[in-house]
């Protein structure tokens, strides 16, 4: 639970470092557009060309001033006016909006204004001029050199200007696309630290509700097998206590051949107790994987016919069969597991079918695999209840009447699988099974 609130808070804080990040990104990005529109722009040119213009204009007026005093007949009284007029238009400028704010700014305004001051006497001086008129041109042209004087000044220094802005416009545009790039790793960092932490927490939760899913079945599964224990127990519980009340009840009074039957119902009864506990303590190794492993190369058709001399002893009234003629000479397995895979099959088919039909068992050889097939002619297990017969506990419907745990067909499937085999099988209710271990004749063995 701790981990659990630690992973919610570095989410958290990781969440909020990127939505303080992106942002910052966004500030950083309008910024940017701003620059980047005033580099486009031009920093100060429209002012460059307006200034440019009135310097033009002020030296065409001076020309043009000097062209009429002298006589010349191309410069008429209204060429000057004319040339007057653009140079007062383009003066007059300098006194309005964005252009009076970039002067000011530049620090030129005030020292221009005071030469625009001049110009209007120019303005006069223009409409009594005549030709010849040297001493007013004279006067005249006093008054226009300070304000050619400043004109140029102000060009000079506003492309100084120009180039200073320009400058630290370039200047912030670097700095941003840093701190751009610096909000775009942060970014990447952030949400690589915030995918892992939520990947770290879906893991933990996968693997908690594993845990939790395990524990259930587990506790499902220890539920089933007391209660299968329980169950099977008393049937041979009950055989020995009723043995043994009759025998104290009848003491002496009991013949040699009841005293026989009476030891032999409690002998089957404590064999019965015997095997069901040899399952219940497979099932507790198959659990903590303490099943002792040791493959060699075995005879495997020699153990399968002492297997079935065996039970054959047990059984004799049954019939068992055996064909294992297609076997190699030697097979790698674990000759204890082996026996005990083939011994559950075995009294599986024999405990599930009548005592007057045959158990055959066959062995053969296919390829790189050995397979040992035992047919019963018993209850057979429904179709929709064949694919889960390997399941631990497990019981089909037409078994429930007869004795049982439903681990043995689990713990031989995984004695198959521990050598790198299988077990399968083929049924029909009402007419018989046939299990088929498949193994490796020298195959990989799973460890």
């Amino acid at each position: 639970m701790t981990s659990r609130f630690r992973i919610s808070g570095a989410v958290f804080l990781s969440t909020a470092a990127i939505v303080a990040l992106f942002i910052s990104l966004i500030v950083a990005t309008h910024g940017l557009v701003q620059i980047e529109r005033d580099l486009d722009k031009g920093v100060g040119e429209d002012m460059a060309w307006t200034i440019m213009q009135a310097q033009l204009e002020s030296i065409r007026f001076t020309e043009a001033l000097t062209r009429f005093v002298n006589g010349y007949e191309t410069t008429t009284s209204a060429h000057l006016e004319l040339r007057h007029d653009i140079l007062a238009s383009r003066l007059a400028l300098f006194n309005e909006g964005e252009p009076k704010r970039y002067l000011e700014q530049v620090g030129v305004l005030a020292s221009l204004q005071g030469h625009l001051l001049a110009f209007d006497d120019v303005a006069r001086e223009v409409a009594m001029i005549t030709r010849g008129d040297r001493a007013r041109e004279a006067a005249m042209l006093q008054k226009m050199q300070p304000l050619t004087i400043a004109v140029r000044e102000t060009a000079n220094r506003s492309m100084l200007a120009k180039r200073g802005l320009e400058t630290e416009l370039r200047a912030q545009h670097r700095w941003i696309v840093i701190e751009i790039l610096i909000y775009m790793f942060g970014i990447m960092i952030s949400g690589l630290i915030l995918a892992i932490l939520i990947i770290r927490s879906r893991q933990e939760i996968a693997a908690a509700n594993e845990t939790l899913r395990q524990e259930r079945d587990l506790s499902r599964m220890y539920r089933t097998l007391v209660s299968i224990v329980s169950h099977q127990f008393r049937t041979p519980l009950a055989i020995i206590d009723s043995s043994a009340q009759r025998i104290r009840r009848r003491g002496t009074s009991m013949d040699a051949t009841e005293i026989g039957a009476r030891t032999d119902y409690i002998r089957q009864a404590i064999s019965s107790l015997s095997r069901l506990m040899d399952s219940t303590l497979d099932a507790a190794r198959l659990d903590r994987g303490e099943i002792n492993f040791k493959p060699r190369k075995i005879d495997l058709g020699r153990l399968i016919s002492s297997l079935r001399e065996r039970y054959q002893g047990e059984e004799t009234e049954r019939i068992l069969t055996t064909d294992v003629s297609g076997l190699p000479p030697t097979v790698t397995c674990d000759p204890t597991l082996i026996e005990q895979a083939l011994s559950n099959i075995l009294s599986n088919a024999l405990k599930y079918s009548e005592n007057s039909t045959p158990v055959h068992i066959r062995a053969w050889a296919e390829r790189d695999q050995v397979l040992v097939a035992i047919d019963d002619s018993g209850i057979g297990i429904p179709p929709d209840e064949v694919d889960r017969v390997f399941e631990q506990f497990f019981r089909a419907r037409t078994a429930e009447a007869i004795a049982g745990t439903g681990i043995g067909l689990s713990f031989a499937r995984e004695i198959a699988r521990l050598h790198g085999g299988d077990i399968g099988v083929t049924s029909e209710e009402g007419r018989g099974s046939t299990f088929t271990l498949r193994l490796p004749v020298c195959g990989e063995i799973k460890h």
